[in-house]
């Protein structure tokens, strides 16, 4: 009859008895010379405490810690409240009034049955009265709660294809300012519809919403954007997250250019609000 070793050879180094075999935390033994080598080197060194420092270092270091407040210590009001307000009572009644309201369904993609979060429309920090308000709060899925902390949103497609509507449906769930393409052309009436003024034209867009921006305020922009060269100067302009919008049809003699694969962006498709909608939660989730 097979032993246990010539039945399993590959086990061989982890049975005990072989002479590569070693109890688990054991280690090789030390013989006397190796042992007063390493206590000769390890002699008059703190291990567990680090380095040695000279009483110059130890006297800057006390120094440069002067007034500075440690990392678990006093914290920012503004951040207490907002770490402590899931755990409060007022908040939990709250969520649980926001989700029965909405019938626990995401409110801008209108999925069920996924993981949903109580969004503020007006923040936590900056609106305080209106933190318990149920009218101040949106049920969303994750992916679309994501798509809100974005601070600017840039929707961009050929003429008629539903970018305003998607807009005016983004600023239900995100309290932002708006900056349409038929708006920000009747501030500057000097461009036209040439590839040069529609080109200066989103350029334009992209500088004002960076000057908003700055004042500490979300944008959503909804404009034609029809050039990739167009889109590639607007993200070394400004930080934002792009959602293209198919179908509609672009005037003029410039054809729009459609986004590429390497491009940032979220794919919205259909030509109807119906398809549009059941295509914003994959869309969202890429």
């Amino acid at each position: 009859m097979a032993t246990e070793l010539q039945k399993y050879p590959s086990q061989r180094g982890f049975q005990k008895g072989h002479k590569n075999f070693t109890l688990w935390g054991k280690g090789r033994k030390h013989t006397e010379e190796s042992k007063i080598k390493i206590g000769l080197k390890s002699r008059g060194r703190r291990t567990n405490n680090g380095r040695h420092f000279s009483d110059k270092w130890k006297n800057n270091i006390s120094k440069s810690k002067i007034g500075t407040i440690p990392w678990n210590k006093g914290l920012n009001p503004l951040k207490e409240q907002e770490m402590g307000r899931t755990t409060s009572p007022e908040y939990r009644k709250w969520r649980r009034n926001v989700f029965i309201r909405d019938n626990f369904t995401c409110k801008f993609c209108h999925r069920a049955g996924l993981y949903i979060e109580a969004h503020h429309i007006k923040t936590w920090v900056q609106h305080p009265e209106l933190r318990f308000d149920i009218n101040n709060g949106v049920t969303l899925c994750k992916d679309c709660h994501n798509l809100t902390k974005n601070k600017i949103i840039w929707i961009f497609g050929n003429s008629k294809s539903g970018k305003t509507t998607l807009a005016k449906k983004l600023l239900k769930i995100k309290y932002a300012i708006h900056l349409d393409g038929d708006m920000v052309r009747e501030i500057w009436q000097d461009l036209k519809f040439s590839k040069e003024d529609r080109m200066e034209n989103n350029l334009r867009v992209a500088k004002l919403a960076d000057a908003i921006k700055k004042q500490k305020f979300d944008l959503v922009i909804s404009t034609i954007c029809p050039f990739r060269e167009l889109r590639a100067k607007i993200k070394k302009l400004i930080h934002c997250k792009f959602i293209y919008i198919t179908g509609g049809k672009l005037g003029g003699d410039y054809p729009f250019e459609v986004p590429r694969e390497d491009e940032k962006f979220i794919k919205i498709e259909g030509n109807t609000k119906f398809e549009q909608e059941h295509s914003i939660g994959s869309g969202v989730r890429k």
